[in-house]
């Protein structure tokens, strides 16, 4: 078993050499879920930066929203007050 330390190139690795048959398939069964977790976690920080990504344009219109539906309150309180005095009249 050897190790590599990691460089700016290329990331650290560990090189195992199997005497037998077994041990070959147990290395390859590593080698294999390793390759798959690190592309399930390259896929995750992608989705994770794309989410950060929606957050601030979502977090940028949240104010926006928020004085549409203020407006949009207040317009129809001032409706609604002048419907009842328009029936209180009567």
């Amino acid at each position: 078993m050897s190790h590599k330390a990691p460089t700016a190139d290329e990331p650290e690795r560990i090189v195992i050499e199997a005497g037998c048959d077994s041990l070959e398939l147990v290395c390859a069964r590593y080698a294999k879920t390793i390759s798959t977790l690190k592309r399930q976690l390259k896929i995750a920080s992608d989705s994770k930066a794309e989410h950060k990504e929606e957050e601030k344009e979502s977090t940028g219109n949240g104010f926006l929203m928020w004085l549409k539906y203020f407006c949009a309150g207040l317009l129809s309180g001032i409706i609604g007050i002048v419907f009842t005095f328009i029936k209180l009249r009567k």
